[in-house]
């Protein structure tokens, strides 16, 4: 959705950056683009190792990070931030992915277990429940 001034809307309330760590280039750009076209800030990497260089505990946020990457897996990655004492929402993605993993990821806290390919609608409606409260209406359409 584009506002009048042909801006994204932007979120406002506690909202914070949506990281996105998944290896294949294409989703990586193509949830970038569903997020900032709804005014979100994005930052996306293809392995976690890299996207713990960057992270800053402070900075509030949400994670989407597929199951299966090179090195550190998503859900080492999940236990990762745990261990370090972070509460970053996570929201995990898997092309394959079989009942020990969702309880896994489950278990460490993760706030969904979304299986490729998702729908855009459902994905923002998880990313949204981690962000808080925003001004966008539920229903906005990319």
């Amino acid at each position: 959705m584009i506002a009048g001034n042909g801006e994204a809307p932007k979120i406002s309330g506690p909202s914070g950056v949506v990281y996105v760590v998944d290896a294949d280039e294409s989703v990586r750009r193509s949830l970038r683009l569903l997020m900032e076209t709804l005014g979100m800030d994005v930052e996306t990497f293809s392995c976690a190792e890299g996207f713990l260089d960057r992270l800053d505990p402070g900075q509030p946020g949400c994670l989407i990070t597929e199951l299966d990457l090179p090195g550190m897996s998503g859900i080492d990655l999940q236990q990762h931030l745990k261990d370090q004492g972070m509460c970053l929402p996570v929201i995990v993605l898997a092309s394959n992915a079989d009942v020990r993993h969702v309880v896994r990821a489950l278990h460490l806290g993760a706030l969904d277990f979304i299986e490729k390919p998702f729908v855009d609608q459902v994905l923002l409606a998880r990313v949204r429940g981690a962000l808080g409260p925003t001004d966008l209406p539920a229903e906005t359409t990319a």
